[in-house]
């Protein structure tokens, strides 16, 4: 009986650590906008929750984020939210990004840190760039640690939108926001679009564009815990394989091998989320995709 209640503490501490890792709320959006706060400094913007997600979840969604300023050049529009740092600390900020095609106006969607003095997000002290992303298409993810200055307490991450051209409104999707301290972000985790291979180590997505300007990512369905498939158009039409082997013992390396059917723009993204390293592989339009054995990608052992 002592036993299982040990094991039931401990599973619960388990959890509550693993809930706590990530200092945002609702970083995920997976019903609402909870936990963030609008910003628009009198500018136009509109943020709504929307069903899309980042990882093709049917459970979860993303947060929409439309600059409709009549003129350009400014970046104060859209979501924030303040999370309490320690000082010197570093931290790991991943996210993904999506600019839906098919808009008039242009611009990027930035990701800032602002740091401060005190906990609450007051008593400003810096604000460091962390990434940004402009091309229209399919969602695409991004990562980088930064460390909180010597007299830090608090971070607000801000997710905004910075309109360079008119058109009308630019809209901007953000999804899947983890801050916390470096080396705790959570491993990969498989969905609809995303592979995770060689014992959930290795986030692999591919997202492809067509000759007409149609872009997407790849559906993902794993074949053994190294290896999976993509398919683009139609489930029973699979476009390519990938695999992630364990070269370390031969050469001090994981191993990328990937072979395609297809004839499309892919980019075959390969993250190993304990390093935070990505390889990108590309196959250019209309030609055929070419075999991939890549046995010098990570070299990250063990």
């Amino acid at each position: 009986m002592i036993r299982v209640f040990l094991l039931v503490f401990g599973l619960l501490v388990w959890a509550s650590a693993g809930q706590a890792q990530n200092l945002l709320e609702n970083g995920t959006f997976d019903a609402d906008l909870s936990g963030w706060t609008t910003f628009s400094d009198g500018l136009r913007v509109l943020t709504l929750w929307q069903e899309a997600d980042a990882g093709g979840s049917p459970d979860s969604g993303s947060a929409s984020v439309t600059n409709f300023d009549e003129g350009v050049g400014t970046t104060q529009v859209g979501l924030l939210q303040c999370a309490a740092v320690s000082p010197g600390q570093s931290y790991d900020l991943r996210g993904a990004l999506q600019f839906p095609v098919g808009q008039a106006a242009t611009g990027l969607a930035e990701v800032t840190v602002f740091w401060f003095s005190s906990s609450t997000c007051t008593g400003f002290l810096s604000d460091e760039f962390a990434f940004a992303q402009g091309t229209p298409g399919s969602w695409v993810d991004h990562s980088r640690t930064l460390t909180a200055p010597a007299s830090a307490q608090g971070a607000r991450i801000n997710l905004r939108v910075f309109k360079e051209t008119g058109g009308g409104g630019l809209d901007t999707h953000f999804d899947d926001f983890f801050f916390g301290p470096e080396g705790t972000a959570p491993p990969c985790t498989a969905n609809a679009r995303t592979l995770c291979l060689n014992d959930d180590r290795f986030k692999v997505t591919a997202n492809w564009l067509r000759t007409n300007g149609e872009a997407g990512t790849g559906n993902a369905v794993e074949l053994t815990g190294d290896t999976g498939y993509f398919w683009f158009f139609n489930a029973a039409n699979v476009e390519m394989i990938v695999k992630v082997l364990t070269g370390c013992p031969q050469n001090g390396h994981f191993w990328v091998f990937a072979g395609g059917l297809t004839n499309v723009e892919v980019e075959l993204r390969v993250e190993d989320t304990q390093s935070g390293i990505v390889r990108t592989y590309n196959n250019p339009q209309r030609a055929p995709f070419q075999p991939i054995q890549d046995t010098a990608a990570f070299e990250t052992c063990p």
